[in-house]
């Protein structure tokens, strides 16, 4: 899905762009609350669909979900969506049984991107969102994005023992820098960092309404050498999730940490033939921060 398709849709949210493409299924269930599938199989929280930014995961391990609304990248900043369907989704892991959607950005390094947004509509939405490129002669480039927004749900509830979980204002908030250095006419590293956080109402997958409070924040470096042994990769990021639900009958929660390190190496024998060997390593740790 290209840069192009993205401004042609009067979207605010990145499912809103998924959902004009075939194969993929896209359920709002509350204003900030979004569940994607692939494969015809969709429910609150769709646990089987890995999506990535700049091959970054922001499927969220904790609870087998991705929240949507925490992914703290702009519209004006993709430059393509990437959907993965059919069964190489097994190459990418136990959690893209379903399918892979890779969100990348521009560039800092070769991309200006600069924009100042606000949006406001019914039931009190307002949205504000900046994004500002610098660039320094192809040799560095860094790109901020801030973003905030808040709307005042309806009173409507689920059920009447949910009645005080399913109202309530939505706010989401973030902030995401990307940073970009070429080392070299063959090397280039480049760091990324984020925050979000958002209050919502939503869904769980037994169908309950749930309160949300949800901070995220994510730190990455990569660097990539064309050598001559080939295209040498590699990356390290730090994710860290600190989710709370409340449903009728408490409150419960989740800190979740998640450090993966990737090295691989791109190359070609003849002019037929390209291999790919890669190595990863994952270290997950969850503490239930709050309830039973």
């Amino acid at each position: 899905i290209s840069a192009e398709d993205i401004a042609r849709y009067p979207a605010r949210e990145i499912p809103d762009i998924l959902r004009h493409y075939a194969g993929v299924s896209v359920r709002q269930n509350t204003n900030g609350d979004y569940s994607v599938g692939i494969r015809g199989y969709n429910q609150p929280g769709a646990e089987r669909l890995l999506v990535l930014v700049n091959g970054r995961q922001v499927y969220e391990d904790y609870y087998g979900l991705v929240s949507w609304d925490n992914i703290p990248v702009e519209l004006s900043e993709i430059r393509q969506i990437e959907i993965v369907r059919g069964p190489n989704t097994a190459l990418f892991g136990f959690n893209a049984t379903s399918g892979v959607i890779n969100i990348v950005t521009y560039n800092p390094l070769f991309d200006d991107v600069d924009l100042a947004e606000a949006d406001v509509g019914l039931n009190g939405y307002k949205k504000a969102t900046g994004v500002y490129t610098f660039q320094n002669d192809g040799v560095f480039g860094a790109r901020l994005s801030v973003s905030g927004s808040e709307i005042d749900e309806d009173t409507n509830s689920y059920s009447p023992a949910e009645s005080n979980i399913l109202k309530g204002q939505d706010s989401a908030r973030s902030i995401n820098a990307d940073v970009v250095l070429k080392l070299n006419d063959t090397m280039q590293m480049r760091f990324e960092g984020s925050t979000s956080d958002t209050e919502k109402n939503a869904f769980s997958a037994y169908y309950d309404g749930t309160r949300n409070e949800d901070t995220f924040t994510s730190l990455k470096a990569n660097l990539t050498a064309d050598t001559d042994y080939g295209i040498i990769d590699a990356t390290i990021y730090r994710n860290n999730a600190d989710a709370v639900f409340t449903v009728p009958n408490g409150r419960f929660g989740f800190k979740n940490s998640v450090i993966v390190a990737q090295l691989s190496d791109t190359f070609k024998l003849g002019t037929d033939h390209t291999f790919r060997i890669a190595g990863e390593f994952r270290d997950n740790s969850t503490d239930h921060a709050i309830g039973t």
